[in-house]
């Protein structure tokens, strides 16, 4: 059947569709007129197969800051349902994507701070992964050497690993300063001190957390200052 161009243009589907395109196109270029992409190193490889055609579209409109956030998405949908690898031995792996994920988004926004932060700590403080929170540390200190906090991050990781709670602490006291600093770090802080029993230092970080823009640790945080004021008398205003 030969193709009816006035019919195809006539539709009133097709012109749905076409007048989406032109303004995702038209908006794609405002956003990457305000998008530092021009100051980012080079696009050095795809990283996930799956993803390519997405990464390699949103480079070539200079939307790579656009990217990170897009992928940084994608890495905490993928964090926030259960996921196992089985390997040949026989072992199991929880969320054995998280490092290549969050070295995806690191590709596209080589200088999203927080997703290598976050991606980070999560694979150490919460899955034990100290070498893999390394790597994408150094990965991050490679990309913007003078972004001095993935070092205080990396010293944190790497003192824990040797069960230096001490250090581990100073470090992190240091890094919950920052308004940047995820919540997930300042709930490990607390909870160190929690079981340390320094009640009141544990109490006035989970106070910082109740301004936390992800509900979950405002919920984590109301329930460990009712414990702490049921069952230390920790009350703080």
């Amino acid at each position: 059947m030969p193709f009816n161009q006035k019919a195809f243009f006539s539709s009133r589907k097709t012109n749905i569709y076409l007048g989406l395109t032109f303004l995702f196109i038209f908006f794609s270029r405002i956003v990457s007129v305000y998008s530092p992409s021009s100051r980012f190193p080079p696009f050095h490889k795809i990283l996930m197969k799956e993803y390519a055609s997405l990464d390699t579209s949103l480079v070539l409109m200079g939307l790579r800051r656009v990217g990170g956030e897009l992928s940084f998405i994608q890495y905490l949908q993928y964090l926030s349902a259960p996921q196992k690898e089985i390997n040949e031995k026989g072992n199991t792996k929880p969320y054995p994507r998280l490092l290549v994920l969050s070295k995806r988004t690191g590709s596209l926004n080589p200088y999203y701070h927080y997703s290598y932060l976050f991606g980070a700590g999560v694979l150490a403080f919460t899955m034990n992964r100290h070498s893999e929170a390394i790597d994408l540390l150094a990965e991050g200190i490679r990309w913007d050497p003078s972004f001095w906090r993935y070092r205080l991050y990396a010293g944190a990781i790497a003192f824990r690993e040797k069960k230096e709670t001490h250090k581990v602490i100073e470090l992190l006291e240091s890094a919950i300063t920052y308004p940047d600093c995820p919540s997930m770090i300042k709930n490990i802080l607390a909870g160190i001190y929690k079981k340390q029993g320094r009640y009141l230092r544990a109490a006035e970080i989970y106070i910082q957390l109740l301004n936390s823009r992800d509900k979950n640790y405002i919920i984590k945080a109301t329930q460990n200052l009712h414990d702490l004021e049921k069952n230390h008398g920790i009350i703080l205003q």
